[in-house]
C-alpha cells in the first residue's frame, strides 16, 4: 500500500484513497492518519484542502485563533506591519488608519490632530489654535500677538502693524483705537501707543 501524501489522511484501513485535509488545518508527514490533521496555529491560514503547511497572515492581516481558514484585516484605527501576527495594534495618539488592512498608521498632518488610541482619522485644530507638527495628539493655543482665522492651521499669524492680540487663542487681531497706533508685526498691547502731542 502506499503512503498518504503529506496534507492528506487515511484513519481507516482498506481505503482506495487517501482523504483531504480539511481547510484551516494541515499534515506534513507522509503516511498520515490523524481525521482531524493539526489545525493552523493563531497568525497562519489556509483556505484550500489537502495542504502539507499553512501561511502566515500577511502585514495588515491577523488571525487569532487556531484553525483559520483566511486571514482578517485589521480594523479601521488599527494596523500590523509584521506578518504571523495573531492581533492588530491600535494606532497611537498622532496617527490614524482609515481603511482596513493597514500595515502601517499613518501620520496626522500638520493642522490636524488625532486623541488616540485607534483614531480613523485625524481632527482640524480649530480656528484660534495651531499645529505644526505632524503626528500629534492636540493643538496648541495662538499665543498673544497671533491669530488663526480658520481651522486645520499650521502655524498662527502675527498680526498686522496697526493691530494687536492681548489674549490667547484669538480667531482675528484687534484694530488699534483712533488717536493710538501699533508699527510692528506680533502687538500684543490692548493700549497701544498713543499717538504725541502734535500727531493724529
Amino acid at each position: 500500500c502506499s503512503a498518504c501524501s503529506p496534507g492528506f489522511y487515511a484513519d481507516t484501513v482498506a481505503l482506495t484513497a487517501c482523504r483531504a485535509c480539511s481547510a484551516g488545518s494541515f499534515e506534513s508527514d507522509f503516511g498520515g492518519t490523524d481525521a482531524a490533521c493539526t489545525l493552523c496555529v493563531a497568525g497562519k491560514a489556509m483556505d484550500s484542502t489537502g495542504q502539507s503547511a499553512c501561511v502566515d497572515c500577511v502585514a495588515g492581516k491577523m488571525s487569532g485563533s487556531d484553525g483559520a481558514v483566511v486571514c482578517d484585516d485589521c480594523l479601521v484605527g488599527r494596523s500590523q506591519p509584521a506578518a504571523g501576527e495573531t492581533d492588530c495594534v491600535d494606532c497611537l495618539a498622532g496617527f490614524y488608519a482609515e481603511a482596513v488592512g493597514q500595515i502601517d498608521c499613518l501620520e496626522c498632518a500638520a493642522g490636524t490632530f488625532a486623541v488616540g488610541p485607534a483614531a480613523v482619522t485625524c481632527t482640524a485644530c480649530d480656528a484660534g489654535r495651531s499645529q505644526p507638527i505632524s503626528g500629534e495628539s492636540d493643538c496648541v493655543d495662538c499665543v498673544q500677538g497671533r491669530f488663526a482665522e480658520t481651522s486645520g492651521e499650521s502655524m498662527c499669524s502675527a498680526c498686522s502693524p496697526g493691530f494687536y492680540a492681548e489674549t490667547v487663542a484669538l480667531t482675528a487681531c484687534r484694530a488699534c483705537s483712533a488717536g493710538s497706533f501699533e508699527s510692528d508685526f506680533g502687538g500684543t498691547d490692548a493700549a497701544c501707543t498713543l499717538c504725541v502731542a502734535g500727531k493724529a
